[in-house]
């Protein structure tokens, strides 16, 4: 059979080769199930043998061997009858996990311990017991056309305990120095959101944004001073939306503008506000505000009437920003 879980069926030779290839590794095929052993049922410590093997993984380019991050096996963590890797930055929230429709995915802990088919990547889980013996596409969720986006050349492989060592040493010198962006910004003056008063939809969202004590896709953030809003960057556009929005990986939010400015202040492109189409339809749609921006917000301690000191302290971020991509 084709698929490693299904018993019933007759196993050609070419799947026999498959299959010690990718799951027997140095053991006998009848220690890890009987081929004509209709009531076998897969054991979790068989998963947990198996990925002792692949304790430090790595997701990226295949061919170029880049990866964008790298995963540590949870020990004695086991979902859906699968092992599970947690990344190594305990910034990101993100788990390597088998869904329970037979895919292995890379979502947050409560997808990971739900083990339900949600996350921000997927793949066929068919004829690999771990991930690094995935051969099918993966593919990345996308709210924009709201469903998967394929992945080429996207994939995990196995790394060597000094890789797994230099990968942890770069995580630590990145969170060092986002704490120290993360000083900078949080004495940097607030910024308001404002559209010179005319009427628009959401204009709740006005206001004034202060520095808020968190990065988010290393990127500062600011929090409305008097509503649960906040102002932040993600996927190549900067958001004003509920805190629940800016920490799931999704595009939503009441506004938005797609921009390669790191710094509000400068965006020059129009912002988008979600409302109804029309008044006959529920259906939402971005509609450009053009008169929408962002600007420094003149505050206590200082005098912002000396662009100097605005213009040095987000300098100070977006140059050292530049290092930790």
């Amino acid at each position: 059979t084709r698929y490693w879980r299904d018993w019933s069926s007759d196993v050609c030779s070419s799947d026999l080769d498959q299959a010690s290839n990718r799951f027997l590794i140095e053991s006998n095929i009848n220690n890890y199930y009987n081929l004509y052993d209709d009531e076998y049922e897969w054991d979790d410590t068989d998963a947990v043998e198996l990925a002792q093997k692949f304790p430090y993984l790595a997701f990226g380019n295949l061919k170029t061997k880049k990866s964008s991050s790298v995963y540590q096996l949870l020990p004695n963590q086991i979902t859906n009858h699968g092992a599970v890797w947690k990344h190594i930055d305990s910034r990101e929230d993100l788990y390597i996990f088998y869904a329970n429709n037979n895919e292995w995915m890379i979502g947050d802990q409560e997808d990971m311990l739900t083990g339900e088919a949600s996350g921000f990547w997927c793949a066929n889980g068919d004829n690999a017991l771990t991930p690094n013996y995935i051969t099918s596409t993966w593919l990345k969720s996308d709210d924009e056309i709201d469903g998967w986006r394929t992945c080429e050349d996207i994939g995990i492989w196995t790394i060597t305990p000094s890789q797994f060592a230099s990968a942890k040493a770069k995580v630590k010198s990145d969170q060092k120095l986002q704490q120290e962006l993360l000083d900078i910004h949080m004495n940097s003056p607030p910024l308001r959101f404002s559209n010179g008063g005319k009427p628009c939809a959401k204009s709740n969202r006005f206001g004034v944004y202060r520095p808020f004590n968190e990065f988010i896709n290393r990127s500062p953030v600011w929090k409305h001073e008097a509503q649960p809003y906040f102002l932040y960057r993600k996927q190549g556009y900067w958001f004003i939306s509920q805190e629940n929005n800016m920490r799931l990986n999704n595009l939503k939010g009441a506004w938005r503008v797609k921009t390669k400015k790191s710094n509000p202040t400068k965006i020059t492109k129009t912002w988008h506000v979600l409302t109804v189409n029309t008044p006959f339809s529920t259906k939402l749609k971005w509609h450009p505000i053009l008169d929408a921006s962002i600007y420094t917000e003149p505050h206590d301690v200082v005098d912002l009437t000396d662009d100097n000191h605005t213009n040095s302290t987000q300098n100070n971020i977006d140059r050292k920003s530049t290092r930790l991509n």
